[in-house]
């Protein structure tokens, strides 16, 4: 199997990340770096 057909590994492992830090009362936080040139909030 080509590696460029599977899908993407990334939004699993977020989630994944996530499920485990409400599972153990904790707070999922998002920081954005909004000095980097295009970002805006």
């Amino acid at each position: 199997m080509d590696l460029s057909q599977l899908t993407p590994r990334r939004p699993y492992l977020l989630r994944a990340f996530y499920e485990w830090l409400l599972d153990n009362q904790l707070t999922p936080h998002l920081v954005v770096d909004v000095t980097l040139p295009g970002v805006q909030v």
